[in-house]
């Protein structure tokens, strides 16, 4: 009840901030709402951004007002887009685009269209992104950056790998010092994923560390943990296990931080792999870490997997009840959420289980954990 009324206090508290910021926007001047919406963008609060920047466009009278407006219009949009609001998102770029198209500013016209197509894209209108993006690779000396960003937009809505691979391949040598930082992580990761698809898992390594090189800051560089935890696998992979083990645990790190119980759950099931062959506790604590983090997903199949992987290693050191415990714990899941087929693996470990123990054994197990 305390945490209820903390976030009920904690509402209310935001929304009487919300409407003395919107009171208070009024008798700003045009360039106090914009540091004021900045202010609030570096905080996240993208509501509030809407409500600046909706302001900043009734200030019509400042002298400024024009020079703004494109900027205006595009940190809607950004904002809208943050909000999952892509038709609101798809409006403001519009807006935006027109002005600079009138203006020949074209660099920034390729650089809105870009945007609009990745709006088309989340909204599964592919057909609008890719039209949008077959002209885009026909203009004429588009700046390094943004051919980076057409490259990789025109790869994501691909399902050909080797185009796909084709398009980062183009890319790598387009990167410049000056190039945004979390678009080269982007490239460096995706080109890493493609080149391991490919069966070139040298390359695939040199690019997962050229990604995780660039930025240590999870905040910044978004593809961090899972640049780690894929170098990790391919040290697993090659059989160099201590190399394996210290990137799966700086994965670890980085999505405790974020709260990426996703990227924690992969991270523990592969440890606990790792140490099955030499450290059955170690194994084992990260089974159960593996199972917490699915838990806290409440993802059914990794529920009933980590569920299964822990009865599986109880069962193999014939600790026959706690082996059934989480047998049925993995069926509990699974009878609700899988297909018959994968039912049936949990049933036959059941079944298997039973013929190895008395009869009176197996009824006090169901009746103490279900049956």
């Amino acid at each position: 009840m305390d945490n209820i009324a903390d976030s009920i206090l904690g509402f209310i508290d935001a929304t009487a901030q919300d409407s003395q910021l919107e009171k208070d926007s009024v008798g700003m001047s045009l360039q106090q709402i914009l540091n004021a919406a900045n202010k609030e963008e570096q905080n996240y609060n993208y509501k509030r951004v809407v409500m600046l920047y909706q302001n900043a466009l009734t200030k019509t009278d400042d002298d400024d007002f024009y020079m703004f407006l494109p900027q205006i219009y595009t940190k809607l949009a950004k904002a809208y887009q943050n909000l999952s609001d892509w038709y609101e998102a798809l409006e403001y770029y519009t807006q935006a685009q027109d002005f600079y198209f009138n203006a020949s500013n074209m660099f920034k016209f390729y650089e809105i269209k870009l945007e609009i197509a990745n709006i088309y894209y989340l909204m599964y209108k592919l057909d609008n992104a890719k039209f949008i993006l077959a002209e885009l690779e026909k203009a004429q000396d588009l700046p390094n950056e943004l051919a980076i960003g057409v490259y990789l937009a025109c790869a994501k809505l691909s399902d050909d790998v080797d185009v796909e691979y084709s398009y980062y391949k183009k890319s790598i040598p387009l990167v410049e010092i000056s190039t945004n930082k979390a678009l080269v992580s982007e490239l460096y990761y995706k080109f890493a994923v493609a080149s391991d698809e490919k069966d070139d898992p040298r390359t695939a390594a040199e690019f997962y560390k050229k990604c995780i090189d660039i930025d240590s800051n999870p905040k910044h560089n978004t593809y961090l943990s899972m640049a780690l935890s894929n170098l990790a696998e391919l040290y697993d992979e090659a059989g160099a296990t201590k190399q394996a083990v210290k990137y799966y645990n700086e994965s670890i790190k980085i999505d405790t931080l974020m709260r990426n119980y996703n990227g924690l759950y992969n991270s523990a099931i592969h440890l606990a792999e790792i140490y099955a062959a030499s450290n059955d506790e170690k194994s084992l604590e990260y089974m159960n870490k593996a199972l917490e983090y699915a838990k806290l997903l409440k993802e059914p199949f990794y529920i009933a997997g980590a569920s299964l992987e822990i009865g599986d290693f109880y069962y193999l050191r014939k600790d026959f009840e706690n082996a059934y415990r989480y047998f049925m714990e993995a069926y509990k899941v699974a009878k609700t959420s899988f297909t018959q087929d994968n039912l049936n693996k949990v049933v036959s470990r059941i079944e298997d289980l039973q013929k190895r123990i008395k009869a009176d054994e197996f009824l006090k197990l169901q009746e103490k954990y279900g049956k």
